[in-house]
């Protein structure tokens, strides 16, 4: 593990507090976590933030070390304590009291309103926002932190609806919002998460009844090259298949795209149709075969990895839309044998139309069958070329 100056400035633990930490044994998944974070987040700068406000020795009793209360902070987040549950998880657990640089038989524990002021002591001075950006700065510089994509979401943050309190009232900052058919009252926190890393770093909160999507833009970073983000943040478009363009985001397509290139990373691009494991019967190395309609590439890549580097793929897709996909999806191939076409295949040349059938206003591409254009009455013209085999 590297020894961080941090870790230099915390005190070594007691021999008594030494003989309660295991000897031997599986070190915990929270043990990992925790020296992990002790690495990664820089924790010098972000006590330099807090210490102006922080109170100084010589003004009554001494305060907590500031690098101990910030960690406290941090441990309270991270594993969601609330300030009474951590003063006792303090208490409890010596691997938070090491963290923490605390010391069960020297050092007094800190009571959870000592955890409270220190919180109210951050909301105060609006230094969560500081830190929450400077952790993010830390991230981005050492590149943990893509910023190719995002995704965005929402989560409520449930408050009492009763009125039964002093004032005979709800909280004004607190509305209702329905999701599915459950009425919820309180709060929404809207999230933008880095699609590559799954690092947060947008978090902003509204009133429940803000729609989601009136807070796309506050989510994005600005330097996004894709957005994702669920029905909730799409004016039009409802399902994954519907490829219109919104403003300048692609959601629904660059959905698709990013989960083609997830199943592509983990190798498991594969179709569910039974024809798709009986490819390695049909396709043998050498072979030269033509995919007729290669949707996003799933038959393309099987394909050519049957055929090897002395057979061909030749792949037809007509849609526009679908065919960039495909071509996207491919990228990651080394072969130099496969070739795309962005056409549809037939016995003549000709330019036709493609009739996309409707499905609850939907459009349905796996259902769609090409017209001439002499019989089109609008829509994209599309290339036919013609297949034709010869011995």
């Amino acid at each position: 593990m590297v020894v961080t100056e941090a870790m230099k400035a915390m005190k070594q633990l007691s021999v008594a507090e030494t003989g309660f930490l295991p000897k031997a044994g599986k070190q915990t998944r929270k043990a990992v976590f925790l020296a992990e974070m002790e690495t990664v987040v820089s924790w010098s700068r972000l006590e330099a933030l807090i210490e102006p406000h922080y109170p100084k020795r010589g003004n009554g009793r001494p305060p907590m070390a500031l690098g101990t209360m910030l960690r406290i902070h941090f441990m309270q987040q991270w594993f969601g304590y609330s300030d009474p549950a951590m003063e006792e998880a303090l208490h409890d657990v010596p691997l938070l009291r090491q963290f923490a640089g605390l010391d069960a038989f020297e050092d007094v524990m800190p009571d959870e309103s000592t955890i409270l002021r220190f919180r109210h002591l951050l909301e105060k001075h609006d230094l969560t926002v500081a830190i929450f950006t400077e952790v993010n700065a830390v991230l981005s510089e050492k590149g943990l932190s893509m910023k190719r994509g995002t995704v965005v979401d929402t989560t409520l943050i449930a408050a009492p609806s009763s009125t039964k309190n002093e004032d005979n009232k709800r909280d004004p900052e607190m509305t209702q919002t329905k999701k599915g058919k459950q009425w919820h009252c309180g709060m929404k926190a809207h999230i933008g998460v880095d699609a590559d890393s799954g690092l947060v770093h947008t978090v902003e909160c509204t009133t429940a009844k803000v729609a989601d999507i009136t807070m796309m833009e506050v989510c994005l970073h600005g330097e996004e090259t894709l957005a994702l983000g669920d029905r909730g943040y799409h004016k039009a478009n409802r399902t994954i298949e519907h490829f219109e363009k919104e403003g300048d985001l692609m959601l629904q397509r660059e959905c698709k795209q990013i989960q083609c290139y997830l199943q592509i990373r983990k190798g498991t691009f594969r179709y569910s149709e039974p024809e798709f494991y009986k490819l390695n019967c049909l396709c043998k190395p050498g072979n030269w075969v033509i995919d007729v309609g290669a949707n996003v590439g799933h038959y393309t890549r099987r394909i050519s990895e049957l055929v090897g580097q002395k057979g061909r793929v030749i792949s037809f897709e007509p849609v526009p839309e679908t065919f960039a996909l495909l071509v996207a999806n491919l990228k990651s191939l080394e072969f130099q044998y496969v070739t795309l076409i962005n056409s549809a295949a037939s016995a003549t040349t000709q330019v036709c139309s493609m009739v996309t059938m409707s499905d609850a206003g939907l459009r349905n591409l796996q259902e769609s069958y090409l017209i001439s254009d002499t019989q089109s009455s609008g829509g994209g013209a599309l290339a036919c070329l013609p297949l034709i085999w010869t011995h």
